[in-house]
């Protein structure tokens, strides 16, 4: 029991920190719970049963990596949030795909974009957080769907545009890992109709860098059967520059490992046939909201890949955003650790 605590707090500060240094000394001192080093064990022993000594030790202890990886690593989640849903709310978005929502982040949500969108969420039992799909209240719900494995965190919505079904898909993936693409290709490989959002971790713009997407296009599982809707040259439009969809500090090779460049991305399969695209001022407006914070510090660290379609003569936009909801400032700092 003891070593998983101490397991835990490692986990969460990333490192050794004062609190697990002083339940090391616990351990060593044969059980003895000292709020400083002069206390007696003799004097905890009268005051405390061992049982609530440890319980407090683990409070207090979390408590103090707590405040420490949110004093060092702050994501100033309350700051951000409200931003973050006003973009939402003033997208004019008919869909949008979500990543990294808290459970209770997914729930608030459902309160603010009462009256605008249905809110569709779903979370793998071994994340901190899940993925969502929000849905215009003017389009029309036919059902919800959970896909789940080893490799796979995603969220399926059918609804009706039009004459036509269209699958919804929302996922979040590491990135770099055959297995997880595959499978969510293969899920989704059954849908004339689908519209697919999701953070991938990996750049598909620059193909040639990377050998497992090479890999998987060689065993017919390609992205390539999808008509990619944001490598648009038309995106050329909104003047913006660069494709990255990540903000300048996450795109240093000498920090950042994975993710860098472009790793949002929105697909679509329309039929046999390519969906119009669009990129007018309510896309770029989208944008630009999104990293609109100042120096190099966006609202989250994605932007919002915003995109107008024409399906059968009627136009929508479709968002996707990772808004990384971080409200203990643990994935700001240690993400990695927890994916």
């Amino acid at each position: 029991m003891l070593r998983n605590a101490v397991r835990q707090y490692e986990k969460i500060s990333g490192k050794k920190s004062i609190a697990i240094r002083r339940f090391a000394n616990f351990l060593i001192q044969g059980g003895g719970y000292r709020k400083n080093p002069r206390q007696s064990i003799k004097t905890w022993k009268k005051n405390s049963s061992r049982k609530e000594a440890l319980a407090k030790l683990r409070d207090e202890s979390r408590k103090r990596t707590m405040k420490a990886v949110r004093e060092e690593k702050r994501s100033n989640w309350k700051t951000r949030y409200p931003k973050i849903v006003d973009i939402l709310k003033k997208s004019d978005c008919k869909i949008i795909t979500l990543q990294e929502i808290e459970p209770h982040i997914a729930i608030d949500l459902k309160k603010k974009l009462l009256g605008i969108y249905s809110v569709f969420y779903t979370k793998h039992p071994k994340r901190l957080d899940g993925v969502a799909i929000l849905v215009h209240n003017d389009m029309e719900f036919i059902k919800e769907e959970e896909l789940r494995g080893e490799y796979v965190n995603s969220l399926l919505v059918t609804i009706r545009i039009g004459s036509r079904v269209f699958t919804i898909c929302s996922t979040h993936q590491k990135g770099q890992i055959m297995g997880q693409l595959s499978s969510l290709l293969d899920s989704v490989d059954q849908f004339d109709n689908l519209i697919l959002g999701g953070d991938f971790n990996t750049d598909f713009s620059a193909p040639e860098k990377n050998i497992k997407y090479q890999e998987i296009n060689k065993n017919d599982k390609s992205l390539l059967k999808l008509h990619n809707l944001w490598h648009d040259p038309k995106r050329s439009l909104l003047g913006l520059g660069d494709n990255d969809s990540r903000p300048p500090h996450k795109q240093n090779p000498a920090t950042q490992s994975s993710g860098m460049g472009c790793v949002d991305w929105l697909f679509a399969r329309f039929g046999n046939k390519k969906l119009e695209t669009y990129y007018d001022e309510k896309c770029r407006g989208n944008i630009v909201r999104s990293r609109n914070v100042g120096g190099d510090k966006w609202l989250s660290d994605h932007d919002f890949h915003c995109v107008c379609v024409n399906i059968d003569g009627k136009k929508m936009h479709i968002g996707q955003y990772n808004i990384l909801c971080d409200v203990y400032g643990i994935k700001w700092s240690e993400y990695e650790a927890y994916y």
